[in-house]
């Protein structure tokens, strides 16, 4: 049994009852707060607090939070764990704007984030300022996007609408034109046919002398 017990990870649960009488979907609200506080709920809970309750491992770490040090310039290159950390760290304590926003990151201590050799041990002070600003930047890209997504539509139909207007009046310029250039031939047209018949009848007088 000793070995048993050595060779597995035992997790103890704790169970509290609900109320007296062992009656499903009833909860007596003076009986469980006296069995929170008798069974040492409480302190183990601020003892954990205390340490570093939280675990990473340094690629889960990365691939959770490395979100927050991305920008423009840096792409989406993976960087070492130390260098996520690092520029975490950096953005919250000189106080960035996009950070401080809406995440209440006064009290944040440096310290509350520890580096091991296969591990990245979190207070969990620091880890609910992580995921504050995680969930804030998340925010921030989605509306992003959204606008992004509003400002191509409604540039597609400004474009569709300048096209169609560009169409109509090319084409009435077109129309315009060909209209001139079959007046201009009518024109013509009926010149010659002046100056021929000018002609036919200097022809004929002429011929009418001779005779």
């Amino acid at each position: 049994l000793g070995q048993k017990i050595k060779n597995s990870y035992p997790h103890y649960v704790r169970c509290v009852k609900t109320n007296g009488q062992q009656a499903p979907d009833e909860f007596c609200h003076i009986l469980v707060p006296e069995q929170v506080r008798s069974g040492g709920f409480v302190e183990a809970a601020q003892i954990s607090r205390a340490g570093y309750p939280n675990h990473y491992s340094h690629e889960a770490f990365v691939l959770r939070y490395q979100f927050l040090t991305l920008s423009k310039s840096s792409g989406e290159k993976e960087e070492s764990v130390d260098m996520v950390i690092r520029q975490i760290v950096n953005h919250i304590m000189n106080g960035e704007k996009s950070f401080s926003a809406i995440v209440d990151i006064s009290d944040f201590d440096p310290t509350d984030i520890q580096i091991g050799k296969t591990k990245v041990f979190l207070r969990q002070k620091a880890l609910d300022i992580l995921e504050g600003l995680l969930i804030q930047k998340s925010m921030i890209l989605i509306q992003a996007d959204t606008r992004r997504h509003i400002a191509q539509k409604r540039y597609g139909l400004l474009r569709a609408s300048a096209v169609a207007a560009q169409c109509c009046v090319r084409m009435m310029l077109a129309k315009n034109r060909v209209l001139s250039i079959q007046k201009g031939i009518v024109d013509k047209t009926s010149e010659d046919i002046s100056k021929d018949k000018v002609e036919t009848s200097s022809q004929i007088e002429t011929e009418d002398e001779e005779i």
